[in-house]
């Protein structure tokens, strides 16, 4: 079993509480993942059930929403994340700065590969969504 952690921070040229009120919505997930390989399902605001294409698999994600201070951060966790992750801690941060909003997204995961075989994956994957981010709040 390997230990990582991934740090990514994006600044977008918005208010805090519109950044909110986006990422509070788990269904935007979708909008910032390109080219559409994600389908979120959920029954209520805690529980996240994600269905992934990637390389031709279909995966399901499941993941709790265990800890939100509203403005401020929320933090959601795997409950059945698919290999080769084993776990799976997600906080989200939002902070001011001047006229824009800090989004700093700190991961921490278990995995059965090495973490320098995950992590230009999540380089890669909140670079596009950095991307999409831009061109929702520019």
């Amino acid at each position: 079993m390997f230990h990582g952690t991934f740090v990514y921070q994006t600044l977008l040229p918005a208010d805090r509480w519109e950044v909110w009120r986006f990422f509070d919505n788990p269904a935007n997930l979708e909008n910032i993942t390109k080219p559409g390989n994600i389908k979120v399902n959920y029954g209520d605001d805690q529980n996240i059930h994600i269905d992934l294409r990637a390389g031709g698999l279909s995966l399901t994600w499941r993941a709790v929403i265990t800890e939100r201070r509203e403005l401020d951060y929320f933090i959601d966790e795997a409950v059945s994340p698919p290999f080769p992750l084993i776990s799976w801690k997600h906080h989200h941060s939002l902070h001011t700065l001047d006229m824009f909003t800090g989004v700093t997204d700190y991961i921490s995961f278990e995995s059965r590969v090495p973490a320098s075989v995950i992590k230009p994956v999540l380089e890669w994957m909140f670079t596009q969504r950095k991307r999409e981010l831009m061109k929702i709040f520019k």
